[in-house]
């Protein structure tokens, strides 16, 4: 004798180690924006937004020790990755990447830009015998260049490197008044001898 069991589908949720679950699995899918930070040399903050269903797991991969991240919502669906990127002290622009939810994002940092301070500039005022005399100059950022000239011939600079240079005033044997102007790393400056 053949026997049958035939059991209603709503006495399957109420029977134990007879509930079926025929959900279909979570299909998680991710948007991530922007994939490109273009950054400038200073310290910045940026955000990153992840785009899934609430439940859906992702990761973060961070390899760039210049990178902070302060806030992910990691694993807990969408949601905002923020980091800080910190100031590029060298002249060569720089890349990272970080890999979101699956997705390389690419983050660019310009080179840090140089900015001169002219601390000892030549004098003013030269009198008729010329003369010479050292120039100092400081850098924001550790091998930036500058350079100094002249537009007369009487006033000159050697050795304008590092943070020093040598100017030399010729005397003014004319016995008629001149001036002229000098550029220190991008910094004009008047110069009159008697």
């Amino acid at each position: 004798m053949k026997l049958s069991l035939s059991i209603a589908p709503a006495l399957l949720t109420l029977l134990p180690g007879l509930f079926l679950n025929t959900a279909p699995a979570l299909a998680c899918s991710y948007q991530v924006t922007p994939t490109t930070i273009n950054a400038p040399g200073s310290a910045i903050a940026e955000s990153i937004y992840v785009n899934t269903m609430p439940g859906c797991g992702w990761s973060l991969a961070n390899a760039a020790p210049w990178i902070t991240i302060t806030a992910s919502p990691e694993g807990q669906g969408g949601g905002y990755v923020r980091f800080i990127a910190a100031p590029n002290t060298g002249l060569a622009a720089r890349a990272a990447i970080l890999t979101v939810a699956g997705v390389r994002v690419m983050v660019n940092q310009a080179a840090a830009t140089c900015a001169f301070a002219v601390r000892t500039p030549p004098p003013g005022a030269l009198g008729p015998a010329g003369g010479t005399g050292t120039i100092m100059v400081s850098a924001s950022t550790a091998g930036c260049v500058w350079n100094a000239s002249s537009n007369v011939p009487w006033f000159g600079f050697s050795r304008p490197n590092g943070s020093t240079a040598l100017w030399t005033a010729q005397p003014n044997n004319g016995g008629v008044p001149r001036s002229g102007t000098v550029i220190i790393a991008g910094q004009a400056f008047t110069i009159m001898q008697k």
